[in-house]
């Protein structure tokens, strides 16, 4: 049984070759994020999850000046209310069944908050800027997440909160009922796309900016034949 996560559905969107190569050719060592940032949004995310477990965050751990503001402008909006469930680091795995097949969804919620039959989630991002990239990929990201949600609990409305440290900011999308059920649509129909017996992932890189395509800054680039 495939095991799917929003990172698969999100690379086959970028380009159905990159899911290819990553997937079911074991390509795994695809990199197209800033290493340096990506490892300060690790770190920041396990900070934030100590925090939240009440482990003592040490002045060595925040001696960063980034991770410094980020862990205050974290305390200072977005510690958790105990008189709500929160949960930090939530991780769900679903048995989900299509026309075609029986696939797990997994993933890893940064925080996810309930209130009767409303969810909150809360997503921590390091990046700078919110760039074409980067909104798709959190789009897909928490559409999946959302549907999850659904599925786990008996929800009718689902709060969705990209909190840029960075920028100091928040983007808020509320989703109804009628608007999960629409994600629901989209994830079944990701799923048959990737699905392994199609054995055909024509190239169709995104354009991450202006008139530059994804292929600019893929790993894979001098292998894959919508490039070279």
């Amino acid at each position: 049984m495939r095991v799917i996560n929003a990172t698969k559905f999100y690379d086959y969107i970028i380009c159905p070759s990159l899911y290819d190569y990553k997937y079911l050719h074991n390509f795994k060592e695809v990199l197209y994020e800033n290493t340096k940032k990506t490892k300060l949004g690790t770190l920041i995310h396990n900070i934030i999850d100590a925090d939240f477990k009440n482990i003592p965050i040490l002045p060595e751990h925040i001696k960063d000046e980034k991770i410094n503001q980020w862990f205050n402008f974290y305390k200072n909006n977005y510690l958790p209310d105990s008189n709500l469930e929160t949960h930090n680091e939530y991780e769900f795995n679903i048995p989900i069944k299509t026309n075609l097949e029986s696939v797990i969804l997994t993933g890893r919620l940064d925080r996810v908050i309930f209130e009767n039959n409303k969810a909150v989630i809360i997503d921590w991002k390091s990046t700078e800027k919110k760039t074409k990239l980067s909104r798709i990929i959190t789009d897909l990201q928490m559409d999946f997440y959302a549907y999850a949600l659904s599925k786990l609990r008996n929800i009718e409305s689902i709060e969705i909160k990209i909190v840029y440290l960075d920028l100091k900011q928040e983007v808020i999308r509320n989703l109804t009922f009628q608007e999960i059920e629409k994600i629901e649509e989209k994830i079944i129909n990701m799923i048959n796309k990737t699905n392994p017996s199609i054995k055909s992932y024509i190239p169709n890189p995104i354009i991450i900016d202006k008139d530059i395509p994804f292929c600019n800054i893929c790993d894979l680039n001098t292998i894959c034949e919508s490039f070279v």
